[in-house]
């Protein structure tokens, strides 16, 4: 089992964004991880049958047992098949600023990913970052 996070640049405020690819993932330091099919229903099941919005954080303040208040919510996961995984998003007032002054440009979700094959099976959350560790991503 291991825990990788990723980043991804934002551009303005979007109301969505891409949290993965479809395909192989390169991340700086560790093999490329697999996101396909599975991972996605997976993931979006999940999310479902929990019936929880996502958090979004700052600089992953919610795995450090620290203050982390949330930058935003994941309100719903959509299946764009070979564009995949997409969050539909709502940011606070304080991200939103963050977001459109460029002062916070990436973001970083936390997963799971399954040992015997490398494959992304779990989103636990995602942060804004300036420090990316996904190389490429489109």
């Amino acid at each position: 089992m291991y825990n990788f996070i990723l980043a991804k640049e934002i551009e303005g405020v979007p109301t969505e964004f891409q949290v993965f690819p479809y395909g192989a993932i390169e991340v700086e330091g560790n093999q490329p991880v697999i996101f396909d099919d599975e991972s996605m229903n997976l993931i979006i099941n999940t999310f479902n049958r929990r019936g929880n919005e996502i958090v979004i954080d700052y600089e992953h303040q919610t795995l450090k047992n620290d203050k982390a208040p949330a930058a935003g919510w994941i309100k719903r996961l959509v299946n764009k098949g070979t564009k995949g995984l997409w969050a539909v998003v709502e940011w606070t007032a304080t991200a939103s600023n963050y977001l459109t002054n460029r002062e916070y440009r990436y973001f970083s979700p936390v997963f799971h990913v399954r040992k015997n094959d490398n494959k992304i099976i779990n989103l636990f959350n995602v942060a804004l970052t300036n420090s990316p560790r996904i190389n490429h991503l489109k």
